[in-house]
């Protein structure tokens, strides 16, 4: 089925409803306890939980714009990573934790949102979407493939108006295959990690 038959197929079940002020208030059953540090970041479809920290672990200086970037500089990218419950994507698999790196002045700012509840699924593509906004470019290791497919995927489950919030992508897997598959015979995030980064 394509992204447009399924777009439409959604749209005719309708939307999900808004939270109204007065439903906040009801009592709702039980929640899980989320991990300790997140904080819930309500929006108009429930809760999302959110954990933030600057890391100084050092600065990106600021380069020339590229084309190769989007016409973007380096410091105007968020990185982007996902856990999800499975490798197999489709309609089944839920993303339950999303880690945005962006450069700040004083390091690195580091954002992890987790899912807490499968219904409180779109609160926290919603609240993913906010991150993503604050920098014009994402960056990913095999997102292009992987976690943005996934990611939009959810968005239709959910049934959210408009696209999730992309910018200009880079997937830095396709880099470091051309760059050092001579060299490195897989060049999976582990394998690069250990080989370039020593860890």
């Amino acid at each position: 089925m394509s992204v447009d038959a399924l777009r439409q197929r959604l749209s005719s079940l309708g939307s999900l409803p808004r939270r109204t002020a007065a439903a906040s208030h009801q009592l709702e059953p039980p929640r899980r306890l989320p991990p300790r540090g997140f904080e819930a970041v309500e929006n108009d479809y429930g809760v999302a939980w959110r954990w933030a920290e600057v890391l100084p672990v050092g600065r990106l200086d600021r380069a020339e714009a590229r084309s190769e970037l989007g016409g973007l500089e380096v410091d105007e990218f968020s990185f982007l990573d996902t856990e999800t419950t499975g490798l197999a994507g489709g309609t089944g698999t839920q993303v339950f934790t999303a880690a945005i790196g962006r450069p700040h002045p004083n390091g690195v700012e580091l954002v992890q949102l987790f899912l807490a509840e499968p219904s409180d699924e779109p609160a926290f593509l919603i609240a993913l979407d906010a991150e993503l906004r604050q920098t014009r470019g994402l960056s990913t290791y095999n997102g292009l493939s992987f976690d943005l497919p996934l990611l939009r995927t959810r968005w239709l489950m959910a049934r959210l108006p408009g696209e999730l919030t992309e910018g200009h992508h880079v997937d830095l897997l396709h880099l470091a295959r051309s760059l050092l598959q001579p060299r490195i015979e897989r060049c999976t995030l582990r394998a690069v990690e250990e080989r370039l980064l020593g860890f």
